[in-house]
């Protein structure tokens, strides 16, 4: 809450620089759930141009893959705002959606939803960078994203 926001530049030095040393994935996996728990709360107070970055250079996630209901929050969250950052984050975030949609042993009732909403409004207000971002990936990825937006 509101008594952490002072404190907000000291923990994500410190997870900044956890995340450096780490090298445990499913440890590396929920420090980019803890990075993107911020950008939820509150986008203004957090330096979301330095951290987002950060977030997407560890992304897909490894094992912790309960995480990306956060992730694609923290997506939902900059495109709500219209943040400039959105549209740099489709590419990983198409490859994530890819990642988690075929994932075995995880539970997908909240986050699959979430990722279908998101795919769609980002399809809606950037058709011309969404295609050509799918067509980047494998064409085992391309068909489960064309399954995910004409659902």
């Amino acid at each position: 809450g509101e008594v952490l926001v002072p404190h907000y530049s000291a923990i994500l030095a410190t997870i900044s620089k956890q995340l450096g040393l780490e090298t445990a994935p499913r440890v590396v996996d929920q420090i980019v759930g803890a990075v993107a728990r911020f950008v939820i709360a509150d986008l203004t107070k957090v330096p979301v141009e330095e951290i987002v970055p950060v977030m997407l250079a560890h992304l897909p996630l490894r094992e912790d893959l309960e995480e990306y209901e956060l992730v694609f929050r923290c997506f939902q969250t900059l495109f709500s705002a219209g943040h400039a950052l959105t549209l740099s984050c489709l590419p990983k975030m198409l490859e994530c959606a890819a990642a988690f949609t075929v994932a075995h042993g995880v539970d997908k009732s909240k986050t699959t939803p979430l990722i279908a909403q998101l795919l769609k409004a980002m399809a809606g207000s950037f058709p011309q960078q969404l295609e050509a971002g799918v067509k980047q990936l494998p064409e085992e990825q391309q068909r489960v994203l064309a399954t995910i937006l004409q659902s």
